[in-house]
């Protein structure tokens, strides 16, 4: 939780960044180009405007024409129109305010806000890149990273080729998770599995049926929410899980090598918990 927290701020505090550099670059090109009555308050007020009036419009156009563009044919097919087609109408609405609010600031010409809109936006992309590639880095080491799923071991949950994405900064898991973590035999490799048994507890095999035992209580675990009938467990155990490990299974019973083949797997060779979709 301190973690989501620290991410969020750290979005906001980025925000404010942005909205500085965006803010000097407008100003030492519009210095440049000789603007009358050039100033930092003004050029603030211009890249705040932009920011919280022009951005929120342009993310909602970009919504309605993915949207349209996803209902109208195959999305894999039709990505890369859509996304050209979204560049070019934010940068097309971009402009137009910018103009709008260079006039009514410092009533420049139509000709040098051109000059001035080109010259700000290469600048401040420039110093934004120089920000965000640590900033998206740190991200996808520490928060989220994406995985892509081989084999048929987690199927019909979740088949060959899925993209996934996995939250890092919770380490509290429960029962149910489904989780992508070194595979302990060779760390190189990644596997994702559903987490059956908890630290404590006892997990066990037999006539189909997964049961858990802990401090003398025999439960069976209920898994009609995320296994098909179909998808019998064949009988192992009974394996003891060690405090810090946990004990996971594939969806695909007959067709994973999880726990019941080279057993618990510990908490620090969990990568993290993959989130639903």
């Amino acid at each position: 939780m301190i973690i989501f927290i620290l991410v969020i701020l750290a979005f906001f505090i980025s925000l404010a960044f942005g909205l500085f550099l965006n803010t000097f670059s407008l100003y030492s090109i519009s210095k440049i180009n000789n603007v009358h009555g050039v100033s930092l308050k003004k050029s603030l007020k211009i890249e705040a405007k932009l920011f919280l009036v022009v951005l929120p419009l342009i993310l909602l156009i970009s919504f309605i024409i993915i949207s349209f563009f996803a209902l109208v044919g195959n999305p894999s097919t039709v990505a890369p129109y859509s996304m050209i087609l979204v560049y070019v109408i934010s940068l097309v609405v971009l402009f137009y305010f910018f103009n709008a609010f260079m006039k009514r600031c410092y009533a420049t010409s139509l000709w040098k806000n051109s000059g001035i809109f080109i010259l700000s936006f290469v600048l401040a992309g420039f110093f934004n890149v120089l920000i965000a590639a640590p900033a998206v880095i740190w991200v996808r080491s520490f928060v989220f990273q994406p995985f892509i799923i081989q084999g048929s071991s987690m199927s019909p949950n979740y088949n060959d080729g899925k993209y996934l994405f996995i939250e890092e900064w919770d380490r509290n898991y429960h029962r149910g998770d489904v989780v992508i973590f070194k595979y302990p035999i060779d760390p190189s490799k990644r596997f994702i599995k559903r987490i059956i048994g908890l630290p404590g507890e006892t997990i066990q095999a037999k006539d189909n049926r997964v049961y858990i035992t802990k401090n003398g209580v025999t439960t069976e675990l209920n898994e009609s929410g995320y296994l098909p009938a179909v998808n019998k467990s064949p009988g192992f155990g009974p394996t003891n899980v060690p405090s810090g490990q946990y004990f996971v299974l594939g969806d695909n019973r007959g067709f994973s090598s999880d726990s019941k083949d080279y057993g618990p797997v510990p908490a620090n060779l969990i990568i993290g918990r993959v989130l639903d979709n």
